[in-house]
């Protein structure tokens, strides 16, 4: 790491040298000034050398025979590259849980093997409210995704098939309504919330999820129905369906993969989400997981990070489970839903 540092302060002498903190027991995380503009010129440092790189292999592949090969080899070498960068935060978030020190690593990229150890995750799974935190958090998020699939559902459906006064402007509207991000809704449910009773319950947590992001995977269902046959739902209704058995016997059925795609979206959002569910819920015995994992980072002394990244790793088990279980289902879903016909 420092090596990179010293390559761009090199490179661009007009930055001024970057001298962090020390890091010690009180105050585990290192503050560095104008770290934010070392980040900035590196990004746009392998921009610039991108730039060049794009230009060089659309060349070779209309001018060298040989230069498919060439071509194929920096294409996988620059894929490769962005996945270390993103696999990188949860290398280091790995290191810190095994980390005995329970602070934060330094920057070496090489764990000491003399500060291994499985205490973190001893202490989150024996001496927190992991399985409650855990219960609460896919309780809250399955039944968020349940309600929510059936709000998506339903209007979707209603876009799609049906012709009424208002159609496109209520359609506009909800799409309107995802511009703006959900925390400038926090004093609004907040409120209502508080006059209905629900604060520090997970009913309330539910309904103010369940609506979050209902615009957004209506308008997904709604093109997916746009590229089935209405003749099918024709045929059952002359056969004797109404329209709400058409609904349930036909299209249901025949829209399983957006189905669980929409599910595992609301479901996701809401496991990770964090605003709402440390401005509703105070009792430690109701709090989702994050709720515990702030516990660890709000201490007056010192803040716990190896336990915070053991209880992070854990927590991502449930998402991991979730996806890999319906995954073949996911890429079909949402490319048919983005055409029509």
């Amino acid at each position: 790491m420092q090596l990179v540092l010293d390559l761009l302060h090199t490179i661009y002498p007009f930055l001024p040298p970057l001298h962090c903190s020390p890091r010690t027991v009180v105050n585990p995380v290192q503050v560095c000034p104008y770290g934010w503009a070392y980040l900035l010129v590196g990004l746009v440092t392998i921009a610039i050398v991108l730039a060049p790189v794009t230009l060089i292999v659309s060349w070779l592949r209309q001018r060298v025979f040989f230069a498919p090969l060439y071509a194929t080899y920096l294409t996988h070498g620059f894929l490769i590259i962005l996945v270390l960068l993103t696999l990188f935060p949860l290398y280091f978030v790995t290191l810190t849980s095994f980390d005995k020190t329970n602070l934060l690593r330094d920057t070496s990229l090489i764990p000491n093997p003399d500060n291994f150890s499985t205490a973190n995750y001893t202490h989150v799974l024996t001496k927190t409210k992991f399985w409650t935190w855990m219960w609460n958090t896919v309780k809250i998020a399955g039944t968020t995704a349940a309600l929510g699939l059936l709000l998506a559902a339903s209007a979707g459906y209603t876009f799609a098939r049906l012709r009424f006064l208002g159609r496109r402007q209520v359609l506009a509207f909800f799409i309107f309504g995802q511009m703006f991000p959900g925390f400038l809704t926090i004093y609004a449910i907040y409120r209502i919330m508080s006059a209905l009773g629900l604060v520090n319950t997970h009913l309330g947590l539910i309904l103010a999820y369940s609506a979050g992001i209902t615009g957004f995977t209506a308008w997904i269902y709604k093109g997916y129905l746009e590229g089935l046959p209405v003749e099918l739902e024709e045929a059952g209704m002359i056969d004797g369906l109404s329209r709400a058995g058409a609904f349930w016997r036909i299209v249901l059925p025949l829209s399983l993969p957006i189905l669980i795609v929409i599910y595992l979206l609301q479901f996701i959002g809401t496991f990770n989400e964090w605003i709402f569910a440390l401005l509703l819920l105070r009792q430690p015995d109701q709090w989702t997981l994050v709720g515990g994992l702030r516990s660890f980072v709000t201490s007056q002394f010192t803040t716990e990070w190896g336990r915070f990244s053991a209880m992070s790793l854990l927590g991502m088990l449930p998402i991991l489970i979730l996806f890999f279980s319906v995954q073949k289902y996911i890429v079909g879903g949402l490319t048919q839903g983005a055409t029509k016909g």
